[in-house]
Order: structure tokens, then C-alpha cells, then sequence
């Protein structure tokens, strides 16, 4: 079993745990910069910490090229963020090659699929991620519930500390 499920209170705890739980000052994060504002808040966050982030640009019909994502990439890129699913444009992003991309460049993935989830196809080994968030009202549940698929052997810190029931 090389998985496992995180609950949580939705996607913004979510995307900030992916980002707060595994940067660290010196890294880097690429992202794009038509994401959430719960990983674009995050990421500014960050900086404050000496995590630089880069901010790949969408093409013209909203896609984030997996190319700039490969052209985004240094030596010391710890993290890739791409969403599923826009929430505005509804694109879905070409996750499971940025998430070769993120293999083969030794760097954690992590997918927010708070808008896809419930609507196309969600398959985290496919995709290649090491995380991807979730939200239950978006898909006809209730508000201030979410998950996270952790998978297993990603060094993420939690956001809370003393539930060590949780198993975190």
C-alpha cells in the first residue's frame, strides 16, 4: 500500500499543506499563475521563508504548457503545483505529463483538484503526483470537509501538531 488519505477541512488547508509541509528556505517552486489563490497566497507567503517561486504563464487558451513547466525547472526545484481544472475556464491541464516532468526532475508533485475531482477521471498514479487536494463541496458534500492523498513516504510537515491519532 503506497498511498494514503489525509482529511481535512478542503482544498485551501490542502494546497497549503502541499506548499508550508514540504518547502524549506534555499528551495524553489514552480507554479502557474492562473492557480488558486490558496497556492498563489502561499507561494508569497514563502518568499518571506527564501523560497523562491517561478510563475509559468498559460497559453492564450488557458493550458499550461508542460514545456515552461521543464524550461521553469533549476537544481533546486522541490515542488511543482499545477491544478487539474481550471476554476474559471474549467481547462483541464496536462498533469500527467508535468507530473514525468516532476519525475525525472527529482521534484514533488502536487495537483489541485478541487474543480476536476468528482467531474473527470481522478487517478493520482497516473498523474505521477505526490499530492492532490480535494474538496467535498464540489462534489455535492458538505462544506469545511476535504482530503489529501499523501503519497506514502512524502516528507510533508503538518499545518497542526498534537492529533497524533491522525497519524501525522
Amino acid at each position: 500500500h503506497d498511498a494514503e488519505v489525509v482529511f481535512n477541512s478542503g482544498g485551501t488547508e490542502g494546497d497549503n499543506t502541499a506548499i508550508f509541509g514540504l518547502l524549506r528556505p534555499g528551495d524553489h517552486f514552480v507554479t502557474s499563475s492562473i492557480e488558486h489563490s490558496a497556492i498563489l497566497a502561499a507561494a508569497d507567503r514563502m518568499a518571506a521563508f527564501g523560497v523562491e517561486t517561478t510563475f509559468v504563464a498559460p497559453t492564450a487558451s488557458g493550458l499550461i504548457d508542460p514545456a515552461a513547466i521543464e524550461r521553469a525547472l533549476r537544481p533546486e526545484t522541490r515542488l511543482i503545483s499545477v491544478m487539474l481544472a481550471n476554476n474559471e475556464t474549467g481547462v483541464l491541464q496536462p498533469v500527467e505529463e508535468i507530473g514525468k516532468i516532476a519525475k525525472a526532475a527529482g521534484a514533488f508533485f502536487h495537483i489541485d483538484a478541487v474543480q476536476g475531482a468528482g467531474k473527470v477521471p481522478l487517478d493520482v498514479r497516473r498523474f505521477g503526483c505526490h499530492l492532490c487536494s480535494i474538496s467535498a463541496h464540489k462534489m455535492h458534500g458538505p462544506k469545511g470537509i476535504g482530503a489529501m492523498f499523501v503519497r506514502k513516504g512524502t516528507p510533508v510537515n503538518p499545518l497542526l501538531v498534537g492529533g497524533s491519532h491522525e497519524s501525522r
